[in-house]
């Protein structure tokens, strides 16, 4: 099965990430690095920094999603 054109083996396809959970200290950081490059980015394109932040809602939106699914 290839995932973008790529192997699977060499790629890891969205489906792959509900076999194995993300750490929560993971999630957390991604949340930062997103709120980081948001104010930054927002210094200099106002459309890529609402991306960026569109993209900070959807994360957090899976990983609740995730989470009531868990228990």
């Amino acid at each position: 099965m290839k995932c973008m054109g790529i192997p699977m083996e060499e790629q890891s396809c969205p489906e792959s990430l509900e076999q194995e959970p993300i750490a929560e200290r993971d999630i957390l950081s991604l949340i930062a690095m997103l709120d980081y490059l948001a104010c930054e980015i927002a210094k200099v394109d106002a459309m890529s920094a609402s991306c960026l932040l569109l993209a900070r809602k959807s994360l957090l939106e899976a990983v609740a999603d995730a989470l009531v699914k868990m228990h």
